[in-house]
């Protein structure tokens, strides 16, 4: 069961569970592209992620994803993977 922050429109509440499905397809893909080093894929996924996030009810989700892409875009592979696990808690707490 999905559930997210903060109240949002019944009707967007209804597009909930795709949102958490893609985002968790997505976060494979983030995963591969950091096990290839492939920074920029990353920030754009994450640059993607972020600017939908809250209009889903999901503002630490934003945040979570914008210090990801500020991540990628440094190329710290350390951190893009740390917060990677963050992003992961996260899900497990939201989008079950």
């Amino acid at each position: 069961m999905q559930h997210t922050e903060i109240p949002i429109d019944s009707d967007l509440y209804e597009l909930v569970p795709q949102f958490c499905d893609t985002r968790k397809k997505e976060l494979a893909i983030i995963e591969e592209h950091l096990n290839n080093k492939d920074f920029f894929k990353v920030a754009r996924i994450c640059h993607s992620v972020k600017g939908i996030a809250k209009p889903y009810g999901f503002p630490t989700l934003e945040k979570l994803f914008r210090e990801l892409e500020d991540m990628a875009n440094a190329q710290d592979n350390l951190s893009t993977k740390k917060q990677l696990a963050l992003i992961r808690a996260y899900f497990e707490k939201y989008c079950v």
